[in-house]
This record gives C-alpha cells, sequence and structure tokens, in this order.
C-alpha cells in the first residue's frame, strides 16, 4: 500500500480515510486537475489474479458509465509502481452510519436522504448494475445534505465470473476481520438470498435498502445478533419488530418497509422506482400540507382564533393545525398483509376474516399450480397451507368462528378452523361457485352459475341436497348474506356489469324481492361485495369507494345518506372483507403502481422465454393482462392491461388503439397483421380496427342474445372462429365461425360439453380447440370441414392450443401448468399426432389460467410471450372499525 506523501502517476497521497475488505482508500490531490480524489487500492488477493483483473476492468468501465448525483463517480482506474488503484470522487461530508449513531433521524428528514437512495439505485439499476453491498456506511451525506452512494457494483467486480456472494468470503464481510462489530454491521444489510450464499439481483438492494429505512425511522437495525452466524439466523428466520416504528410513521411507508422486507424476493417491491415514486409522493403529501398552513393570512388567522374563542374548546383544534401539531382524532388502523412468498395468487379467489376479526383466511396458488386454503392470524406473519383444502376458494366462516366452508371443484365442504377432518356439504352439479354465507340456524346460502343461469342455493351445514332459493326471478342473484336471525338475507343484482342493486329476501318465499339500495358499480359489478355490520351499518362498493350507510334489517330500508369512508390507505374497487363481531375490515389495496384493471386482478408481467424455460426478455410494463396475442409476424402483441386494447412492439414501444367505452377485449390479428377483430362487450359486437392508433374501426355484427369473441383468424382471412356463451353469467360455451363472404355468423362446433380457444392450422384445413368432452379439460384437433371425429392431442389435462407457424407442432397448457410441445406429422389427408413433449413449467396466477391466452409462440416455435406472476397484491386490514362507522353517520 502507498506511504502518505508518495506520488504515484500525477496523485500525491494525503491521508488514509478507509478501509475495507475491497481496499484500503486514500484521500489525494490529482495534480493533473487540481481536484481532491479517493484513491481505492485493491488486495492483493484480487492484483495478483491477472484472470479477475481483466474481469475487473471490464466492470470497472461500466461502473464508470453511471452518472447521476446521489452515486459517487469513478474516474478511472490505473497502475503505478506496481499498484493498481481505481481513482474515484472523493465526498466531504459523513456517512449515514454516523449520522443514525446518533439517533433515529426526524420523519422529514429520514424520507429526504432515503428518497435520494431511491434515485441512485434507480438510475443505477436501469443500466443494469447492482450494488450487493448497500448499507449505511456506504452513503454519505455532504454539508448540502446531497446523498452520495458509495462503491456501487464493487462487490460484484471483485468476484469471479459466476461467483455467488457467500456470506463468509464476501469482499465486505471479510473487512476488519479483527474488529468488532464491523462484520456484524456488514452482514446485517444481506438479503436472505445472500445469507444463503445465492446470487443476488436488484432485489437485494431494495431489501438493503428497506434495512436503511427501518433503521432511520428507529434508530436500531432491523436484525441483530452477537454473531455473523447470529445475525444472518435472524435475516433468514426473524420478523422486523413493527412497534419500534415511530406511531408517526405514515401508513404507505410502513408499506414499503413491508415490501422492501419480504424474504421471498419475488414478494418485494419489483423495483426502485416503485420505492422512489412511493417516497416522493409522501414527501410532496407533507409538504403541500405545510405548504398551505404557511401561506395563510394573518388576518385569516386572526378571524380563525377569533371564531375558536367563539367556539369554546374548538380553539384549541384550531390552534393545533395552525401550528402544524397532528390533532389527536380517532383515525383507522391500517396495516399490510402481504402474501406468503411461494404464493403466485392470493386472495383473487376469495378470502374472509373470522367473526372475532383475529384470524384471515384465504384462497391462494403456489408456483406448481397448486390451490389450497391458507390461514393467518393477524397477530403472526406466517400463514400456513390448510391440509384437506385441496382446490380450494371463496372459503368463509361459521357464525362462531369454530368451522370454515369452502368450494373446491364441484364440491361445498367444511371443517374445523384449527384443522381437522374434511366433510362434503354438497355435490354441485355442473354448477361455478361464487360465494357462501353460513347463517346462525345452521343453513348455507351460496350463489353459482349453472349452465346459463345465476342463482342463490341453500343446503344445511351438515350436509343434503341443495336447493333452490324461489321466488328472487329470473335476472340473476349473487353475493347472499344473511341477516342476523337466520331467516332474511340480502343479494345483489347487476345490469350489464355497471350498475345493480342491494335486494333483501327470505328462503322460503314469504318476503318477496325488495330493493335495499342502488348501486354503481362499474364494470366489475359481478365482483361487487357488501356486508352487514351488527351495529346496524351497511358497508358495500359504490363508485370504486368504501360507502357505509345505516341499515334497519327489521325494515329492510336504508336510513340516512350513504357516505363514501375517505382518508383510507386505498380505495377498493372490488373485494373486501368484515368481522362481524370484531372491528377490522379488510380489503384488497390497488397497487400504486399500476391501477388498470380489477384491483381483485393479480398483476402480471409479460416475458421472454425460450424453448427450456429461459426468461429471455420481457414486454411492457407490469398489469392486469387478461389476453395477449402475437402479430403474425411475432413482432407485436395486443394485450389488455385495462379495458382497451393496447400494442407493444419489439421495441417496448405501447399503442393505444382502442378506447371506446366499455370493455374491449379478445384482439385476433388479419393474416397479413395490418388489423384485427375484437369484442366490445357492452354492444355485444365485433369490430375490425387498424393496427395503428387512430385507424379506421367498422362494425363486423352484434348479437345481444349470445357473448361472441373472437380467437382466431384463417390465414386465408375468410373466416373468424369465435367462442360462444349464452350468457355472460354462462359456464357453457361453444365454437362458432364467421364467415366474412356471407357476412354472418353460425354454429361449427356445439355440442353438450365446453368448447372453446379454437386456433386453425396453419394450412387451414384443421381447428385445435379445448373441450371437456372425456370429463376434463382437454385439447382436441378436428377436420375444419367437420369430416371425422375428434383427434386427441393431449390426454392428463390441456387447454388453450397454439401453432407454430410451419403447422407441424402444436403447444399448449397443462393441467399442471406445464408448456407441452406436440409433433403434428400430416399423412395425406389425415394428422399423425405424436407424444406430447415437456418443455417447461409456467408459474401461472389465476389471471392468467384463466383467461383465454396466457401465452403465444413466435412462428419459429423457439420464443414463448407468457403472462407471468407478479407478486399478489397485499391484503389491507383497516382496525377500529366503529370509529370508521362513526364518520359514516
Amino acid at each position: 500500500m502507498p506511504e502518505i506523501g508518495q506520488t504515484l502517476s500525477h496523485y500525491r497521497i494525503l491521508e488514509k480515510i478507509g478501509v475495507g475488505g475491497m481496499g484500503e482508500v486514500y484521500l489525494a490531490d490529482d495534480l493533473s486537475l487540481d481536484r481532491k480524489v479517493a484513491l481505492k487500492f485493491l488486495p492483493d488477493v484480487f492484483t495478483g489474479d491477472p484472470e479477475r483483473m481483466a474481469r475487473f476492468e471490464r466492470e470497472a468501465k461500466l461502473l464508470a458509465s453511471l452518472n447521476h448525483p446521489n452515486i459517487a463517480a469513478i474516474y478511472g482506474l490505473e497502475q503505478a509502481d506496481g499498484k493498481r488503484f481505481l481513482i474515484m470522487e472523493y465526498v466531504e461530508g459523513e456517512t449515514l452510519q454516523a449520522r443514525i449513531s446518533k439517533g433515529a433521524l426526524p420523519l422529514d428528514e429520514a424520507l429526504g436522504v432515503c428518497r435520494q437512495i431511491a434515485e441512485g439505485l434507480e438510475a443505477a439499476h436501469e443500466k443494469g448494475v447492482i450494488h450487493r453491498d448497500l448499507k449505511p456506511a456506504n452513503v454519505m451525506i455532504t454539508g448540502e445534505e446531497k446523498v452520495k452512494i458509495l462503491d456501487f457494483g464493487l462487490a460484484k467486480a471483485l468476484l469471479d465470473e459466476g461467483q455467488s456472494v457467500d456470506s463468509s468470503q464476501s469482499p465486505t464481510i471479510t473487512e476488519a476481520m479483527t474488529q468488532p462489530g464491523v462484520v456484524l454491521g456488514t452482514a446485517a444489510y444481506m438479503s436472505p438470498e445472500q445469507a444463503k450464499g445465492k446470487a443476488a439481483d436488484k432485489r437485494a438492494d431494495i431489501w438493503a435498502f428497506g434495512c436503511i429505512l427501518y433503521e432511520c425511522l428507529t434508530g436500531r437495525r432491523v436484525f441483530e445478533g452477537e454473531t455473523v452466524t447470529e445475525t444472518l439466523a435472524a435475516i433468514l428466520r426473524g420478523e422486523p419488530n413493527w412497534k419500534l416504528l415511530p406511531d408517526s410513521t405514515p401508513q404507505n411507508i410502513r408499506f414499503v418497509l413491508r415490501r422492501c422486507l419480504e424474504k421471498e424476493k419475488n414478494g418485494r417491491l419489483e423495483s426502485s422506482a416503485d420505492v422512489r415514486i412511493l417516497l416522493e409522493e409522501q414527501v410532496a403529501s407533507s409538504a403541500t400540507s405545510e405548504s398551505v398552513r404557511s401561506q395563510i393570512p394573518r388576518v385569516f388567522i386572526a378571524i380563525l382564533i377569533f371564531i375558536g374563542l367563539l367556539a369554546g374548546s374548538g380553539i384549541t383544534y384550531i390552534w393545533q393545525w395552525l401550528i402544524g401539531t397532528p390533532v389527536k382524532t380517532a383515525q383507522p388502523m391500517a396495516t399490510y398483509i402481504a402474501a406468503p412468498g411461494e404464493v403466485v395468487s392470493a386472495f383473487h379467489k376469495g378470502f374472509a376474516l373470522s367473526p372475532d376479526g383475529q384470524t384471515l383466511i384465504f384462497s391462494a396458488r403456489t408456483a406448481d399450480g397448486h390451490r389450497q386454503i391458507w390461514k393467518r392470524q393477524l397477530d403472526d406473519p406466517r400463514a400456513q397451507p390448510m391440509a384437506g383444502t385441496d382446490n380450494g376458494t371463496h372459503p368463509f366462516w361459521s357464525p362462531d368462528g369454530r368451522q370454515i366452508a369452502f368450494f373446491a371443484s364441484d364440491e361445498l365442504k367444511r371443517m374445523p378452523a384449527e384443522g381437522g377432518q374434511v366433510q362434503t356439504i354438497c355435490i354441485l352439479t355442473n354448477a361455478m361457485s361464487l360465494s357462501g354465507s353460513w347463517s346462525e340456524n345452521g343453513v348455507i346460502l351460496f350463489s353459482a352459475v349453472r349452465g346459463s343461469m345465476k342463482a342463490i342455493f341453500h343446503v344445511s351445514a351438515d350436509g343434503g341436497s341443495p336447493e333452490l332459493v324461489p321466488g328472487l326471478g329470473d335476472e340473476g342473484a349473487d353475493h347472499p348474506q344473511w341477516l342476523p336471525g337466520g331467516r332474511l338475507f340480502l343479494f345483489c343484482r347487476t345490469v350489464g356489469g355497471r350498475s345493480g342493486s342491494i335486494f333483501a329476501a327470505s328462503i322460503d318465499d314469504t318476503v318477496q324481492p325488495a330493493k335495499v339500495v342502488d348501486l354503481d358499480v362499474g364494470f366489475e359489478g359481478v365482483n361487487v361485495a357488501f356486508f352487514f355490520s351488527p351495529s346496524g351499518h351497511l358497508l358495500f362498493n359504490s363508485a370504486g369507494a368504501l360507502t357505509v350507510q345505516q341499515f334497519d334489517p327489521e325494515t329492510l330500508s336504508v336510513i340516512g345518506k350513504a357516505v363514501p369512508i375517505a382518508g383510507l390507505v386505498g380505495t377498493p374497487k372490488s373485494w373486501f372483507a368484515l368481522s362481524s363481531v370484531g372491528d377490522v375490515v379488510a380489503m384488497l389495496a390497488p397497487e400504486s403502481r399500476n391501477d388498470h384493471g380489477n384491483p381483485g386482478d393479480p398483476l402480471t408481467r409479460l416475458k421472454w422465454l425460450n424453448r427450456r424455460g429461459e426468461i429471455v426478455g420481457e414486454l411492457g410494463p407490469s398489469g392486469r393482462y387478461w389476453a395477449l396475442r402475437l402479430s403474425p409476424d411475432g413482432t407485436r402483441a395486443a394485450v389488455n392491461p385495462d379495458h382497451d386494447i393496447w400494442i407493444l412492439d419489439s421495441e417496448n414501444h405501447r399503442t393505444h388503439v382502442t378506447s371506446r367505452p366499455g370493455l374491449e377485449y379478445s384482439a385476433t390479428w388479419s393474416p397479413n397483421g395490418t388489423k384485427f377483430a375484437f369484442s366490445h362487450m357492452d354492444s355485444a359486437s365485433v369490430f375490425l380496427k387498424s393496427a395503428i392508433q387512430g385507424g379506421q374501426e367498422t362494425e363486423l355484427f352484434s348479437d345481444p342474445s349470445r357473448w361472441l369473441r373472437p380467437v382466431d383468424w384463417s390465414r386465408d382471412g375468410k373466416y373468424l372462429l369465435l367462442d360462444c356463451q349464452a350468457t355472460r353469467e354462462s359456464t357453457s360455451s361453444d365454437i362458432w365461425l364467421y364467415d366474412f363472404s356471407e357476412k354472418s355468423t353460425k354454429p361449427w362446433l356445439e355440442t353438450e360439453f365446453n368448447e372453446s380457444h379454437a386456433r386453425f392450422s396453419p394450412d387451414g384445413s384443421w381447428v385445435a380447440y379445448t373441450s371437456n368432452a372425456n370429463g376434463t379439460a382437454e385439447v382436441f384437433l378436428r377436420s375444419f370441414k367437420g369430416a371425422g371425429s375428434a383427434i386427441p392431442v393431449s390426454s392428463s389435462g390441456g387447454s388453450h392450443p397454439a401453432w407454430r407457424s410451419d403447422g407441424q407442432e402444436l403447444f399448449y397448457i397443462s393441467s399442471k401448468d406445464e408448456l407441452m410441445a406436440v409433433d403434428v406429422t400430416k399423412v395425406a389427408d389425415a394428422l399423425e399426432v405424436g407424444q406430447p413433449q415437456y418443455l417447461f413449467k409456467v408459474a401461472m396466477n389465476d389471471l392468467a389460467s384463466e383467461q383465454h391466452s396466457p401465452f403465444d409462440v413466435t412462428p419459429n416455435g423457439q420464443r414463448f410471450l407468457v403472462n407471468l406472476p407478479e407478486a399478489p397484491e397485499p391484503i389491507l386490514l383497516i382496525q377500529r372499525f366503529e370509529k370508521l362507522l362513526q364518520r359514516g353517520q
């Protein structure tokens, strides 16, 4: 290492200012440019390895490209007198570690510092550079409160190619091994995957950021131990002590912390940009409040004080507001509950709170496609799957909280809430269950779709045959909720998915349906939720807000006005749950970075995978994609991230091509890729649209009597294949055909079974489709002209077929969420189908698996665009529910 006063090249060494596992740092004068710089001399173990140094030089060039005000710059890499050293920006000030050592930072200061850290991370991550050793000691704060992140990317640069960060051998873990506390301080910011010796990505930086934010706010490390081993064990198995956070910590900051400190990296916030946006929103909100107070004219202040004097005790409130002191009013206590890390879909298929408000049960799907009911105590961060609940959806509680009921495949089941024997209550023949309610008299109401009818049934909780609740009419009924006493119940009807009403009725037909209140439910009316509280209030969704109104169950009438409950973190547009004797309401929290579509639907991201299942790229931002289709040349994708159709291209440009009011979806490309056909739900029409923004649009046909959506266009341009349902609520589907020459629609395959997802073979002679003719969904081939019988393609479950452009290979999704490939050979006028070959596992969440096209394939069959899940959105729990009710009166 150099000596003080020594000159190397044109740098004069002034003093030693740091030492660590990644080298020693000296302050030096740059005699050429007359400035102060920091020189980092690399350890001999690195400089003595030519291969490692060659790689380090390549990494250093990338690191030098980082040009951001919150990142300390690297000026160059030089060699002099046999010594190799980095020339870096010299930052005067104190480390964040030194500042925190004096105590927790005030909220505004902590957010200001951490916002700048997030900005630096965002800039680096966009260039593919990950820090891997982010900690308070690597963050400098200048005298002007400017944050500079040090040692960006050096942890990777000093490792061997492909080497993961072993917790005992990483450059910073080994720093000053003889100095107690230094090693511990570094280990405390390692992500769980780093602590396990696995490779790190940008989500390791997001974890470390969460550790830093927590420490700024509390003055304490998130995870501590007397040794490195104990610290790493705490990271892997322990949980943050959230009680240490100041009471003034805003809920969205608590949300950031929880999502940054998820042990499973897939559960963390997706990017540092998300972190930065959430922090900026909080800083802007605080600044706006302060600005409003500071701009009040003095005369106006005097008037307010005078009014406050006249009002007696009101002066205290006004004075506190004017000087910025928080006013102590009863506010709801909100907290987020994230889904378990191994889950790819949660809450979308139902969740419910126990009557005492202490336990949450929910339906969740893991990456292997396995669905179960999960249970979590609200005071325990761990959720556990419940044995015996395979395929369970839409769970609900018994009134005493001792039992739960749920739907599984074609059965309604029950089991003890603490676990145990599962009993079948009844069989649901050819029906799709939606929701249920258990009365104090032991009768269960549930809604289900059977054929083209949505209706409500009742059955004894002890078992029996379900019976249709009479007298509800043929307009459809959903979401039954018992009223106290077990004789009357509430239910809802929706009209066209946009408006609806809550009604009251009885199961014995003695009380005819009586309208209670009208709803403005928006498009997602089919997911409307409402609950009656024993306090005498009705909670329901209306106009995109959680709304409360007094309700008299004796007269079946509402009292006063419906009042939206404002001031909550997130506004529900679909589902929520309520404890019946507790004071808790739970609701799905819309993801702030993407609020398209229904917040009940999970977020997905479109990614390119090769035939080995390796991710080789992605297309567009995250969203709630529930339809995708590649253009014939494979360079563009028509998608539905909301109610409109967008086109994404290979350069990630996004074009908003439809914007008609109502839902537009199921885009199907023309053979030359210049236009597409799509469905418009509200008008029951199919349109043709140019594939450019503002291009021509014409109506092909309209059929209000059924629900038709295009699924494929023949290569000769003569026909459209259509999925057909008798009504929007129907679960029965057939395959229809639109003939362009005749300008007419007609059935192509209409049976007692469900057929869907039809795709023309490239030569137009055959159609691949999904059918449950064998009892489960399978893929079949059939001659387009209808001659001959169906040819089975899959044998153990399959759906969503797609062709390679030469017609010699067919792909589909198996019942186990596997992408399968099948060779197809044409022999004379017949086809020979090979054995299905496994390609890779597709981790699909509920949204991707249930909708029209969870994947598509490029013409050569080498790449697949797949709708992959992001971390499930969290549940937002609101405590002190009685205070919400008082605010709504």
